[in-house]
């Protein structure tokens, strides 16, 4: 059985066991948080009633750029031309499954940036309506970046065509 899973198919069960595991931390970051308010009648801000807004402002433009950089990012990594020097098929797949991971993974980690510092942001003003605001965009990116197999395969599978095309290969079994 372990014989028929193919390198793809095992780069994509490690990126979703990450993915699981990244996205475990909102509900933790939610019982912190959660733990706090109740615990504590009235949370002493570490920050002025005067950076409040400064504070909550920042960390919402950087969730934004997050949103878009993640975007971007792993837009150029799956886009950029596979490495006309490599002369063999496994190369190329090799190169392009590290690819399909790297992309995971840098977008992945930006979408976990709000809710850190949503976190952030609620230890520093005691104010939790702009941390849960930020946690639904690290849920919203947690699911468009999710590691979705038939999509790596298409992906997969049209990138290793072209290097076939390329290199005048056949497409047969890439994965």
């Amino acid at each position: 059985m372990e014989d028929s899973v193919t390198p793809l198919q095992r780069s994509h069960v490690l990126a979703s066991r990450v993915a699981m595991g990244m996205a475990a931390s909102i509900p933790i970051y939610i019982l912190i948080v959660e733990f706090f308010l109740k615990s504590t009648s009235e949370m002493k801000p570490i920050l002025s009633a005067d950076h409040h807004n400064l504070a909550r402002n920042i960390v919402f433009v950087i969730a934004v750029l997050c949103v878009l950089i993640a975007r971007l990012v792993k837009s150029m990594l799956l886009l950029k031309a596979t490495g006309k020097s490599m002369l063999n098929r496994e190369d190329a797949a090799r190169q392009l499954r590290s690819r399909l991971m790297l992309a995971f993974l840098v977008s992945y980690g930006l979408a976990e940036l709000p809710s850190i510092l949503g976190l952030g942001v609620f230890l520093l003003t005691g104010q939790s309506q702009s941390f849960y605001l930020l946690i639904l965009v690290s849920v919203y990116l947690f699911a468009v970046h999710a590691p979705r197999y038939a999509q790596w395969q298409s992906w997969f599978t049209h990138r290793m065509r072209s290097f076939g095309n390329m290199h005048g290969r056949s497409p047969d079994s890439w994965e």
